[in-house]
């Protein structure tokens, strides 16, 4: 019903930091830097000063339905340049221990605003609407980047690999992401009817 989505990270380079704020260049899509026919993507992004190395990792959110949603509904890069939105790994307990997540959600290029996802605290999304669908945020999540589920911690494989597979390299802290998601929801609605009994609790 659900599915596992990992996602390796990249080092930010030559990020500008201010004890409060950071800004850098991304690449979220190397395009003909990496020999394809396309242009790259690269654009400047904020997000919170709060690591305690100072060393920041990126990767892009790997859940296709989240860009095709911000496509939909006009949402900065995603509709500029069909790029996907932008994550920053961040080690803000102790130092080379990256245990927190920032993603840009809304497609704005401001990670400042967005809700800090770690472990105990795995879920996130993007206030974008008022119920009318205006322009108004209402405190509702309108699009979902579902769960954290892993942060490589350096010591131990992803889970659940090293029982399908031997000798699994150990990424480094901070270095693999995993997400779980249900974009399609097929399985969820129908486990959730069946769960249901076909009654209904709550009025329309």
């Amino acid at each position: 019903m659900a599915d596992s989505r990992y996602v390796h990270t990249f080092p930010v380079e030559d990020a500008e930091c201010d004890g409060t704020i950071c800004t850098g260049e991304l690449i979220l899509d190397y395009g003909e830097l990496a020999g394809f026919p396309w242009p790259s993507v690269a654009l400047a992004f904020t997000w919170p000063d709060a690591s305690q190395s100072g060393n920041y990792y990126y990767t892009v959110y790997p859940v296709f339905d989240h860009l095709f949603q911000g496509f939909l509904w006009g949402l900065g890069y995603a509709s500029l340049y069909e790029a996907p939105a932008a994550i920053i790994v961040s080690d803000e307990t102790t130092s080379g221990d990256y245990d927190t997540v920032y993603i840009d959600g809304d497609f704005d290029q401001d990670l400042v605003e967005e809700k800090a996802a770690r472990k105990g605290d795995e879920l996130t999304g993007s206030d974008i609407f008022d119920s009318a669908w205006g322009d108004t945020p209402d405190g509702f999540w309108d699009l979902s980047t579902s769960m954290l589920t892993w942060i490589a911690d350096g010591e131990n494989p992803p889970p659940g690999v090293a029982v399908l597979y031997s000798n699994v390299a150990t990424p480094d802290s901070g270095r693999l992401l995993t997400f779980v998601s249900d974009a399609e929801t097929h399985g969820t609605n129908v486990a959730s009817m069946i769960a249901a009994q076909s009654v209904i609790t709550e009025t329309c």
